[in-house]
């Protein structure tokens, strides 16, 4: 039986090297029509404290759109002139099913205003799955 812990180490040993491997390959976004895009949980630690600052350096990246994990108690008209001023647009946010449950109007309504496409359930809720009482308990 493998543990978690050293399927994800394998796992990542073997991306490391496919991609050394295919070094000589380029795969552009260009090339098959669709914008790049970041999900913004990758600069999590940034957002709260620089919201405004941080999403022209997104941009300057060469990122088109984005696909958000909170808005950081801002208004969707504040985040759509945000976004649109450092050449980004959001595209989806993500929302834990206890949230959609609880305030699903709110948030539609809130995305319909962003021009946002697309909601997304990233979590089944903390019935279903609370992994911060059960993460003791996996394996690895």
């Amino acid at each position: 039986m493998i543990s978690r812990r050293d399927f994800v180490k394998s796992a990542s040993v073997a991306a490391i090297y496919s991609a050394g491997a295919c070094v000589s390959i380029r795969a552009y976004a260009q090339e098959v029509n669709h914008p790049l895009g970041l999900q913004l949980f990758s600069v999590r630690e940034m957002l709260p404290g620089d919201f405004d600052g941080t999403l022209p350096k997104i941009g300057s990246l060469g990122y088109r759109e984005v696909e958000a994990v909170g808005f950081y108690q801002h208004k969707a008209q504040g985040v759509k002139g945000s976004t649109q001023m450092a050449n980004l647009k959001c595209v989806r946010g993500h929302y834990s099913s206890d949230a959609l449950h609880k305030d699903f109007q709110s948030i539609l309504d809130f995305h319909k205003e962003l021009g946002a496409e697309y909601i997304i359930c990233s979590s089944p809720g903390s019935r279903a799955c609370d992994w911060r009482k059960r993460r003791s308990s996996y394996p690895g």
